[in-house]
């Protein structure tokens, strides 16, 4: 059952942008639900890595909440090595 499938889904750094693309074009409310919990949820050095995801189309709507949860943890997200993880990729 594909309602099984989603649920069993582990949303992670890697995925998260990609896989909200999903929920808005199939209409999957519950996969939506547990990435927007894990973005919010995420205040480390990975919060670059988000906003480098967050471009993708699909799930531009999510810059502004990834740069403003940027600026108000700047001493966490300026001293970490994402920004250098973004610059490889």
């Amino acid at each position: 059952n594909g309602y099984t499938w989603i649920r069993s889904i582990r949303v992670c750094l890697e995925n998260v942008c990609p896989l909200l693309y999903c929920p808005k074009r199939y209409d999957l409310t519950t996969l939506h639900k547990k990435c927007i919990s894990f973005i919010n949820d995420v205040i480390d050095e990975n919060l670059w890595i988000l906003y480098y995801s967050s471009k993708l189309p699909g799930v531009d709507h999510l810059v502004p909440r990834l740069l403003n949860q940027i600026v108000l943890n700047l001493t966490i997200t300026l001293s970490s090595h994402s920004v250098l993880r973004i610059k490889d990729s």
